[in-house]
């Protein structure tokens, strides 16, 4: 089985698993594996296919093109678009609950400079990004992604699989 096939059953599994979230009528509370808060089955099953496929992403991804690549777009973006961007990045990381943790990390804030960033991207690699992301809880990834699809008004399942299928791109390319 190739590795595309593999990324894309993971995908379909992520939709099956989003859509027992939103038509579920009150799924049982089971303990995570991460923590000891309680998790839906359903939050458990979107929380841990997406970190599956990000996992992939991760994988699959040349970093060191991909950083470049990221730097120099953030070189070329107006001051007005970065500022944008780097909002609605910290955005996200505090809807999530996970401020501290991202700061600690990458060391970069809300108000970091542009330069602050792309040095923070430089030291980044892959074996940071897998570590994170085993760390980040599932309550916090199901939140995330509940909230993304209220705002995007996915009503359908083709709606939902070409977001999907449009948010893996811009991960992988």
């Amino acid at each position: 089985m190739t590795s595309e096939r593999i990324f894309w059953g993971l995908g379909i599994i992520f939709i099956a698993g989003l859509l027992l979230f939103l038509y579920a009528p009150r799924p049982e509370k089971v303990k995570s594996i991460d923590t000891s808060a309680e998790i839906s089955i359903s939050d458990s099953l979107i929380a841990g296919t997406a970190k599956l496929i990000i996992r992939q992403a991760i994988n699959r991804t040349d970093i060191e093109k991909t950083k470049k690549r990221f730097a120099e777009k953030l070189k070329k973006s107006s001051d007005s678009r970065y500022k944008k961007e780097i909002n609605k990045i910290f955005g996200d990381v505090e809807y999530m609950g996970l401020t501290d943790t991202f700061t600690n990390t990458f060391r970069i804030t809300r108000n970091s400079s542009r330069e602050e960033v792309i040095k923070a991207i430089e030291n980044i690699d892959k074996d940071i990004l897998l570590t994170k992301l085993d760390e980040v809880p599932e309550q916090a990834i199901a939140k995330l992604i509940r909230k993304k699809l209220q705002e995007k008004r996915l009503n359908s399942i083709v709606q939902l699989k070409d977001y999907l299928g449009k948010c893996t791109q811009k991960v992988i390319f």
